[in-house]
């Protein structure tokens, strides 16, 4: 039987990370010695109001740079979604749920994950208690919650999404818009898009903060095995609603 492209991509990826991984554990220093030579890896911060869907898609989309934009409107209705409202309206509906920090292993095991209604979790985020945390990971709304659908705008700047334009339906044809709920202090492991495409964000509700790294250093975070290397990190975005 032959591998799929999609296998060969990514055993590909895998012998291109294991290569620049054992050159540079071979000499640490010149390792980091390029990598302080290479060019900033910034984050720009820009507002709606002066910024196209052409320049958005030419600029940041197409050359994979991170973006953080201010006052692009209302998304929701009502705006913004809060705790209480998802309560009084979806509270019934059920959803697998992130318990213990579960989103944080390495691996996808269902045993650091409980179905729960929103109800539920509600209570869980409200209440802080020092049992195992809750959160809503990554919960798509086609699929799970769909009369949010309604009350969701997609931006402007993210309406061209090519997974959902394929000729044939596939595993991830109706998975976004996906929703995320957790209580102050919640947070996720470093990681990366099997896609290797692009990932946008609206903070509803609350507070939060990305740290992301240059897409050429993928390979090194699993693969040099604890040695340190200086990495291109982009400036820490943060992105609150008050």
């Amino acid at each position: 039987m032959h591998a799929t492209p999609y296998l060969d991509e990514v055993r590909r990826r895998a012998a291109e990370a294991e290569s620049r991984a054992s050159a540079a554990l071979a000499d640490l220093a010149a390792a980091e010695a390029v990598q302080v030579a290479l060019p900033a890896f910034t984050a720009d911060v820009r507002d709606a109001s002066e910024l196209s869907v052409a320049e958005c898609r030419e600029q940041y989309v197409a050359r994979f740079r991170p973006l953080l934009i201010r006052s692009i409107g209302a998304l929701t209705d009502p705006t913004p979604w809060t705790l209480a409202w998802l309560r009084e309206h979806c509270g019934q509906k059920c959803a697998a749920v992130n318990v213990g920090g579960s989103q944080m292993a390495a691996s996808c095991e269902v045993a650091g994950v409980e179905v729960m209604t929103i109800d539920d979790l509600a209570q869980r985020i409200e209440a802080r208690s020092s049992g195992r945390s809750a959160y809503l990971y990554d919960c798509s709304l086609p699929l799970k919650l769909p009369a949010l659908c309604e009350r969701l705008a997609v931006p402007v700047y993210f309406a061209h999404d090519w997974l959902q334009r394929t000729r044939r339906l596939h595993a991830f044809s109706r998975s976004w818009p996906s929703l995320f709920v957790g209580a102050t202090g919640t947070r996720s492991s470093l990681h990366i898009d099997q896609w290797k495409g692009h990932f946008w964000m609206a903070q509803l509700c609350g507070a939060k903060r990305w740290t992301i790294f240059h897409p050429e250093d993928a390979w090194w975070p699993l693969r040099l095995q604890g040695a340190f290397l200086f990495l291109r990190c982009a400036a820490s975005l943060h992105a609150s609603v008050l």
